[in-house]
């Protein structure tokens, strides 16, 4: 019961961080006092270790631990006394009492209990209201002190918090453009409008980890249109919808996740051509549908749970008639894509 007693309290209490290499001697390390201030450490009452605070504001002061059942250890409550001209540094066994306060001196409590051993140092952090206690396995560095402009520049190098995983709903638009479409339907006649439209994009993915996912979406662009002719006139349309699967793959540089994806897309299109020739009126038009691989990649930019996308995507229309027949489409769309996203899932 002892031992898990010992460590419930560590994980409460304690923050445990692994040094490199192992001290020598017990010892105590008390940060953030004024330049000069004399600090004494008392092990179950008695005074083992004096030392003064030096010009960076810490103090490291060895100490004896003495052996118990041969072993230099124990798990201890530490105080801390704050006097008019000194702090005193108390580390008591668990089964005894702290001795009362001097006289002026006030008494502030560190919550938990600590194994103290010969390997350890124990930082104690007087700047906050309450001390606080690093039990560090080895030797300890303070982290250096921020540069007057570190400070001014703020937080730029603090980590961002994880992005979000679970399902996350984007919705947003951009252009859509077929690469032999003019080609495909103008031929050799001088024509006008082109393969570029707008579209609606929306769609839902489910993070898995925060660097794999997987998403479902589906692109609706306005209608394709080009028109000319020369002893006759001819405009022709094409609608398409288009539906992809896709695996994702991120990585997070502060608030930005950077990602690829890959899969597969299923279209379905309308193509309708109207041809006049002097008064006569022929209307021309054909479906198809087909499964083809799409790719791309872009970057999302978070704060808190909505995020601004954008994207490049290319994918392979390509496909048969849906109702039989010879019609056929074999082209390459690509998209530009940028929207919002919301993080709905845990």
């Amino acid at each position: 019961m002892r031992s898990v007693w010992r460590l419930l309290a560590l994980a409460a209490a304690v923050q445990v961080t692994l040094g490199v290499g192992t001290a020598s001697a017990q010892r105590v390390m008390v940060r953030h006092l004024p330049v000069g201030t004399p600090v004494e450490i008392v092990l179950n009452g008695d005074a083992v270790g004096t030392g003064t605070v030096a010009d960076d504001g810490d103090v490291t002061i060895p100490f004896a631990l003495p052996e118990k059942d041969g072993k230099a250890e124990m798990d201890a409550n530490i105080h801390v006394d704050v006097c008019e001209k000194m702090r005193r540094v108390l580390i008591v066994d668990q089964s005894r009492s702290a001795p009362p306060p001097a006289e002026g001196c006030d008494r502030k409590e560190i919550s938990g209990l600590f194994w103290v051993r010969r390997v350890n140092t124990l930082v104690i952090d007087l700047e906050p209201p309450n001390p606080t206690v690093l039990l560090i396995n080895g030797n300890y560095t303070p982290p250096r002190p921020r540069t007057p402009e570190e400070e001014a520049a703020g937080d730029e190098s603090t980590p961002h918090a994880p992005l979000p995983k679970g399902l996350v709903m984007f919705a947003g638009g951009g252009q859509f453009s077929l690469r032999d479409f003019s080609t495909t339907f103008c031929g050799n006649v001088s024509c006008s409008g082109g393969g570029t439209a707008l579209g609606l994009h929306f769609g839902a993915t489910y993070w898995i980890t925060r660097n794999f996912g997987v998403e479902g979406s589906y692109f609706n662009p306005q209608t394709l249109k080009v028109s000319g002719g020369n002893a006759f006139a001819f405009e022709t349309g094409m609608r398409v919808d288009m539906w992809s699967v896709l695996g994702k793959a991120g990585v997070q540089a502060g608030a930005v996740r950077i990602y690829g994806q890959g899969g597969t897309n299923y279209h379905q299109s309308t193509v309708t051509t109207t041809e006049t020739i002097t008064a006569a009126l022929q209307k021309i038009e054909f479906q198809t549908k087909g499964w083809n691989w799409v790719y791309g990649g872009g970057a999302e930019v978070w704060i808190k749970k909505v995020a601004i996308y954008g994207e490049f995507d290319v994918a392979w229309i390509k496909g048969n008639a849906r109702a039989g027949g010879e019609a056929k489409i074999d082209d390459r769309a690509r998209m530009f894509l940028t929207g919002i996203r919301l993080h709905v899932g845990g």
